[in-house]
């Protein structure tokens, strides 16, 4: 059974490097059958979404002659011609046998900046006067995957996600966790999605109907560089 049709992939994360705009993805699980990934990149205010090419790895807007898609596994992807110091998203769908999947929710919004260059400071030290500091640049961090994630339940239709938040350089902003039925593919039709604001490390979803399996949960933190990587 082909699950291309109910699934949904989880959002890329859009990291900022000093070369350029990195992008990630996750691997979907085998059952979704996926040969391909298309890979959406847009600057922020654009009217529209541009595709990585697999053949030439350059922004083309639209699907036109020649346009293939990217190998699944080719993450982390180099984006190298995104104009600098400016905000971009990007979002991701998979190919299968029997069609594409939806695509993902847009990343959180990364910054392209620009290369480091040389600065002549040689007219400054012969006047005997010390270097005009540069400004410093800023970058933020992708968190890693938060620990100790855990499932308990609370009464006969819901249960208690919780996790720690993991350490990093940037502040976490939120934390989204996804729960589905032990067993149940990671997609739109069996998970349950939510958004948890920091500093808080729980969260109760209800409405659940019973399962003799239990419940599985991850989670992704999210800071000002971007999403983090699932647990699990």
């Amino acid at each position: 059974h082909n699950m291309a049709a109910g699934f949904i992939p989880l959002s890329p994360r859009l990291e900022s490097l000093v070369s350029g705009l990195v992008v990630r993805w996750d691997v979907p699980a085998p059952e979704v059958e996926a040969t391909g990934v298309t890979v959406a990149v847009k600057k922020m205010g654009a009217p529209k979404w541009s595709v990585v090419d697999g053949s030439s790895r350059k922004l083309i807007t639209g699907r036109g002659q020649g346009w293939t898609p990217l190998e699944i596994r080719c993450t982390p992807l180099h984006l190298g011609e995104c104009d600098t110091m400016e905000r971009y998203q990007a979002k991701v769908c998979f190919l299968t046998a029997k069609g594409a999947t939806a695509y993902s929710q847009p990343s959180a919004p990364s910054v392209s900046l620009a290369p480091e260059a040389p600065v002549d400071r040689s007219e400054e030290l012969l006047q005997g006067r010390a270097p005009a500091q540069r400004p410093v640049e800023v970058v933020h961090a992708v968190p890693p995957a938060p620990g100790n994630v855990a499932v308990a339940v609370v009464d006969a239709t819901s249960v208690r996600v919780s996790w720690t938040l993991p350490s990093c350089s940037s502040p976490v902003l939120s934390s989204s966790v996804a729960l589905r039925a032990a067993g149940c593919p990671w997609c739109s039709a069996s998970a349950n999605w939510r958004t948890a604001l920091a500093p808080a490390c729980s969260v109760v979803i209800t409405g659940l109907a019973a399962k003799e399996s239990g419940y599985e949960a991850r989670v992704s933190c999210t800071t000002a560089g971007g999403n983090g990587q699932f647990s699990g």
